[in-house]
């Protein structure tokens, strides 16, 4: 039996000018890749003073349960201390399924980061 590499690179930028976080996700957000990145997200989630957390699935392949449930609490988490959680660049199947399972009517998401960007003026 072969072991399973997780298969995920996360970048987090520096807070930009319009004062939001961008989280970029490249590879899969599957129980293998959550196991690498849930202890910087949380982190992350937990320290976050700025109104927008931003992340950004143009580079993400994959998404599976624990990764969709992972989102819904950091949305969660976010929310109670009025902040949001955005989504852009999601691929048609990653956007699909977050539709499917109803994400997309609890957080707002864009096509891009320009989307966004302009939705804020």
């Amino acid at each position: 039996m072969q072991d399973y590499n997780a298969s995920i690179e996360m970048k987090v930028q520096e807070p930009d000018k319009d004062g939001f976080t961008i989280v970029s996700f490249k590879g899969e957000l599957d129980k293998a890749g959550l196991d690498v990145v849930k202890e910087e997200l949380n982190k992350l989630a937990e320290e976050f003073d700025s109104k927008y957390l931003v992340f950004d699935f143009s580079e993400l392949n994959f998404i599976n349960s624990e990764g969709i449930g992972f989102l819904m609490t950091i949305h969660y988490r976010l929310t109670k201390r009025e902040k949001e959680l955005i989504v852009v660049g999601a691929a048609e199947h990653v956007y699909d399924v977050l539709k499917v399972i109803g994400l997309l009517s609890v957080m707002k998401h864009f096509k891009t980061i320009e989307e966004f960007r302009a939705s804020l003026s």
